[in-house]
């Protein structure tokens, strides 16, 4: 979004984000199932009166360098989606540079994380980093039966080299990726 987007109206923002949701490829993952009962389940679900998440919550901070307005960042919460058959919290988080500051770094992040709904563990993780310098994208994924994580990251320098990691090891009980962190701190 740009900052013309403020102007919109709540509907309108609503359906940007379907649209920016519709052409997310990590929505087609297979390892994340999404389908039209979703929507409905979404509607009519009752949550956990103590969960503090809520459904189409977000909040947008203005980030500042040294007094100037350099850009925004936003927290929310998505629309609940289904990993490894289980429901899970969908949050997203991005932070990105308002049109003046592109011209000095330009910066256009969004980290996902789902996060499981009963045991409140993550489900599966997902950062895309486009700034000035690099582009990168990580995908980290567990699976609690086996408490293993599986990593993988590819990125490319401004040099265009790429490099690509993948790692997978034994995850510790309770274990928390760093963006569900700040929303687990809210139970």
């Amino acid at each position: 979004p740009t900052e013309s987007d403020s102007k919109l109206s709540l509907g309108d923002k609503n359906q940007v984000a379907k649209n920016q949701n519709a052409s997310d490829p990590y929505n087609q993952d297979k390892r994340v199932e999404h389908n039209s009962s979703l929507t409905m389940i979404n509607e009519n679900v009752t949550q956990k009166d103590s969960s503090p998440l809520r459904v189409d919550q977000k909040v947008v901070l203005m980030v500042s360098f040294m007094g100037i307005s350099a850009g925004f960042l936003s927290f929310e919460v998505l629309p609940f989606v289904v990993v490894n058959g289980r429901k899970n919290y969908h949050l997203r988080g991005r932070v990105w540079t308002n049109s003046t500051f592109n011209h000095i770094y330009a910066v256009d992040d969004v980290v996902t994380s789902m996060i499981d709904f009963e045991n409140l563990l993550p489900s599966a993780y997902k950062l895309k980093v486009n700034e000035k310098n690099q582009q990168k994208e990580a995908r980290f994924y567990i699976d609690w039966t086996t408490r293993q994580a599986i990593y993988w990251e590819k990125k490319i320098e401004k040099d265009g080299a790429s490099h690509e990691k993948k790692l997978q090891w034994e995850i510790e009980s309770e274990s928390q990726d760093i963006f569900s962190s700040l929303f687990y701190l809210r139970f």
